[in-house]
């Protein structure tokens, strides 16, 4: 081997060696790495109809964002995000910065620093939802920072976050234009009691435009008029009557609500509103029967009485659209003047204790105007007393859906009483006194249960009621509740299969009184009967017998907890076009033997004319 080849031998392990001293002798220290900032500039709008507030006050869609990524190898390397306002008036926009979510939610947590320095309080980090604070600040001027801290929660690997820079809808007074905002981002390493520090900087801007201006054109689609019990409803609603003595304190609001084809109210038209009958308008402080104005958006008039009884009618109509509406209520005379009382009984049988809206009272003043003034329901004897209601007069609830009072009675003891409703709070005082109605209280429990349908004969598909009564040893209804195992498992079963409610439920909760809507799975079709639960259901397409059976369960007894059933017939769809095809015939039949006579006729009478 040569000596020049020595020499090359010797010098490249050399060269080897220094190299790998070199490397070894790097310091084993935690850095922050890597670090990625992408943002993306935001842009919003004025609110339409302000020259300074924004519509952006969330940290998604208009404002803008600040990405960070990087690479930490130590629990001690932290990535604080933070922004300063770059714009020339501090008051210029006021913003917020948002966490909006991690990059990599498994190793990134993100804290709110509460400030440029620590202590720091870190935890999992988690996107803002609808029930997340945005853990931020208001920042203004250049000296009002707002600041994220980004760390990774095993100590190293890849770490990232998003943060949103956006307008806050309530402080922004900068209006239009372009807002300027400086972010930095300051990546912190700690290596022996020494922090390394690195700052990452550059702006991100949000563009303010100008709002579009709001149409002043009323729309027909979405301009209304309503009666309403306050000043700015936006549906009618059901109007109790009021007294008629004359007074200034309103009865019902007429709200008139012009808007434009976007739906808002800067929209304007000219606006009639009067009102014939009883009654009178009010608009602002002046008191008429009609008023025509130049409205914009929403404006209200209030009805108040007169001092005459009656119907209301107001009719309110535009100019620009064309629309007219018209609304009434009713005014109705003092209880001095003579009422009519007309007294009914809501709830068959009651039971011992209270039983609400027991008794209907439909109430008239004089001139047949619903009464919606003090009734009181008493009983009319002591002895009646002992068994339901009171000797003292309770009042009763005018309930407008229904135009009439009602009334609670309370039953004392199993029989029958007698009650009356007058129109004051005592008898000796009251101008009016209903008829006499009679309530049966019981306290019986239950010895049977029986299942019926309404009819006896349906057409195919036709709609059907099927009745469950609770009756006591004499036969006699229950008052209503709830038999919580009316039936054995699986209810009511049939032959065939029917449509509508379910009829398997094992508890039964029976009607107080008859209604219009059904206590059954929600059909609502055929209405309640009082004492009975009630289910419509719908019979099959083809025709035959319908049987329905049950067994009756624990809440009755023994003797009770026997099988029923009800049956009844759906017609065959063949049978009766069979029917239908021959009575057709036979009317064919007829009509041919008629016009043979006819004709014969007609014959005889030409020979007796041509002889």
């Amino acid at each position: 081997m040569s000596t020049k080849t020595n020499f090359k031998r010797i010098a490249l392990v050399a060269a080897a060696s220094l190299g790998l001293g070199i490397l070894s002798a790097i310091p084993a220290q935690a850095a922050v790495s890597g670090v990625t900032v992408t943002v993306t500039n935001g842009a919003t709008t004025l609110r339409s109809g302000s020259s300074t507030l924004v519509d952006s006050d969330t940290g998604t869609g208009t404002g803008a964002t600040i990405t960070v990524t990087a690479l930490i190898t130590a629990a001690t390397d932290t990535i604080t995000v933070s922004f300063f306002n770059k714009n020339t008036a501090s008051t210029q926009a006021k913003a917020l910065l948002a966490f909006v979510e991690t990059t990599t939610s498994s190793l990134s947590r993100v804290s709110d620093t509460g400030g440029v320095s620590g202590p720091y309080t870190h935890s999992a980090a988690m996107a803002v939802g609808a029930g997340a604070a945005f853990d931020s600040t208001t920042a203004g001027g250049t000296s009002d920072l707002t600041s994220f801290m980004l760390n990774s929660s095993s100590g190293t690997g890849n770490v990232g976050a998003t943060f949103a820079l956006f307008l806050d809808t309530l402080t922004a007074t900068g209006g239009k234009g372009t807002l300027t905002y400086t972010y930095v981002v300051t990546t912190k390493t700690v290596n022996a009691g020494t922090v390394s520090t690195t700052e990452y900087t550059g702006d991100v801007s949000i563009v303010v435009s100008p709002a579009t201006a709001a149409s002043t054109t009323p729309s027909a689609g979405f301009t209304n008029a309503y009666i309403s019990t306050t000043t700015t409803g936006t549906s009618d609603a059901t109007i109790t009557p009021a007294l008629a003595t004359a007074s200034s304190t309103a009865a019902a609001y007429i709200n008139v609500d012009i808007r434009n084809a976007s739906d808002t109210r800067t929209a304007q038209d000219t606006v009639t509103v009067s009102i014939a009958g009883a009654g009178a308008l009010v608009d602002s402080s002046i008191t008429g029967t009609s008023f025509t104005g130049f409205q914009t958006g929403l404006k209200y008039y209030s009805i108040v009485p007169d001092g005459r009884a009656g119907k209301a009618t107001i009719t309110i109509s535009t100019a620009i659209t064309g629309q007219t509406w018209t609304k009434t209520m009713t005014f109705y005379a003092a209880a001095a003047a003579t009422n009519t009382l007309a007294a009914s009984v809501n709830h068959p049988v009651l039971q011992v204790g209270t039983n609400s809206s027991a008794v209907i009272v439909a109430a008239k003043d004089k001139d047949g105007n619903v009464y919606a003034g003090t009734v009181r329901l008493y009983a009319s004897s002591a002895a009646d007393a002992l068994i339901a209601g009171s000797s003292t007069p309770t009042v009763c609830t005018y309930t407008a859906s229904i135009s009439a009072h009602v009334c609670d009675v309370t039953g004392t003891a199993p029989g029958t009483a007698k009650l009356k409703a007058i129109n004051a709070t005592t008898v000796a005082l009251s101008t009016a006194t209903s008829n006499e109605i009679t309530v049966t209280v019981s306290n019986k429990t239950a010895a049977t249960v029986n299942i019926a349908f309404d009819k006896a004969t349906y057409a195919p598909s036709e709609r059907a009621k099927v009745t469950v009564s609770v009756l006591d040893a004499s036969g006699n209804p229950l008052p209503a509740q709830t038999f919580a195992n009316l039936f054995t498992a699986g209810g009511i079963t049939t032959t065939a299969n029917l449509t509508g409610d379910t009829l398997t439920p094992v508890s039964v909760t029976t009607a107080a009184a008859t209604s219009a809507t059904t206590l059954g799975a929600g059909t609502a079709y055929l209405g309640t009967t009082a004492n009975v639960m009630t289910y419509t259901v719908f019979m099959p397409a083809s025709g035959g017998t319908v049987t329905l059976n049950a067994t009756g369960g624990t809440s009755l007894p023994v003797a009770g907890q026997v099988a029923v059933k009800a049956s009844a017939t759906v017609t065959d769809n063949a049978a009766a076009a069979l029917a239908a095809v021959t009575a057709l015939s036979t009317t064919v039949a007829s009509l041919r033997t008629l016009i043979t006579t006819l004709t014969n006729l007609v014959l005889k009478i030409q020979k007796k004319v041509k002889a």
